[in-house]
């Protein structure tokens, strides 16, 4: 049986991060990138994440929408900025979305800037 599925890129590497060993998977899509962060092997916070067209439209400037899918609101907020940093990026080139899978054992400020530094430095958009 031969099926018409859409083909799509995937791209995992494995660092280390403060000493922590840190998987990060990207998959690309046609209407998304899905990007999946662990150093706990599970999926963690599931965040997504659009730029919003009509309000850069009527605004002339950039503003997105960010939700968290999975995950507690209240601790996820560092996630969300991390989040709103990557569709910033992504929205540069592309008009996909983002849904972003997170699990760190660090929460302190500097690691997640580490994270988000390797996950910019080996983006697939």
């Amino acid at each position: 049986m031969q099926t018409n599925l859409p083909p799509f890129q995937t791209k995992h590497f494995e660092t280390k991060i403060d000493n922590l060993k840190t998987d990060i998977i990207y998959s690309v899509f046609e209407n998304r990138i899905f990007i999946w962060v662990s150093q706990t092997k599970s999926m963690g916070s599931i965040i997504s994440a659009e730029k919003d067209k009509l309000a850069e439209e009527n605004l002339n400037v950039p503003t997105y929408s960010l939700t968290t899918l999975l995950g507690d609101r209240k601790r996820d907020q560092m996630y969300q900025i991390m989040a709103r940093q990557i569709i910033e990026q992504i929205s540069k080139t592309s008009n996909k979305t983002l849904l972003l899978a997170i699990a760190t054992k660090n929460m302190e400020m500097d690691h997640l800037r580490k994270v988000l530094q390797q996950i910019l430095k080996n983006k697939v958009w």
